[in-house]
């Protein structure tokens, strides 16, 4: 008998490794080198696979996604395609008008990274700060724009109490 494939609900897509900060534990070894990023047509092309192989939860993601330019753009096509478009950020960018931005691109969610009760431990953690209250500030803009959200937490030995 055949084995039925279970298809992905959530897939994280690394759109950049762009960030402004340094945190310990980040994946994409964020940089500011662009050489390596595929351009807006390569990213729909990615979107479009996916939305043909399943319609999930694509999670925006790198780096840093507002780092890019055409970051709405990209929002927008994915939601076109019938995709349910999340996006991971520090939220350093996250403004009035980001928000707003975000908002009529129709992201259905953000997420952020909170690895700290507070700044001390937070911006030690992301080695950048300020970071904690860059992050707060832009959960109060993503709740005030009645933006669904979630909190991302990676608990390690310098965070744990």
């Amino acid at each position: 008998m055949p084995q039925q494939i279970t298809k992905p609900r959530i897939i994280a897509f690394e759109l950049t490794r762009r960030c402004q900060l340094n945190c310990r534990h980040c994946r994409a070894s964020a940089d500011t080198d662009t050489k390596s990023e595929l351009d807006t047509g390569q990213c729909k092309n990615i979107l479009k696979a996916i939305a043909n192989y399943n319609r999930c939860v694509v999670v925006l993601t790198g780096g840093e996604p507002t780092e890019r330019d055409d970051i709405y753009e990209l929002i927008k096509f994915g939601n076109s395609l019938g995709l349910r478009i999340a996006m991971a950020t520090c939220g350093y960018s996250i403004t009035d008008e980001s928000i707003a931005k975000l908002k009529n691109a129709g992201i259905g969610t953000l997420s952020f990274s909170l690895d700290g009760k507070d700044s001390q431990t937070h911006d030690s953690f992301r080695q950048s700060p300020g970071a904690f209250d860059i992050t707060m500030a832009a959960l109060k803009k993503t709740r005030k724009a009645n933006i669904r959200f979630q909190i991302n937490t990676a608990v390690t030995k310098s965070n744990f109490d």
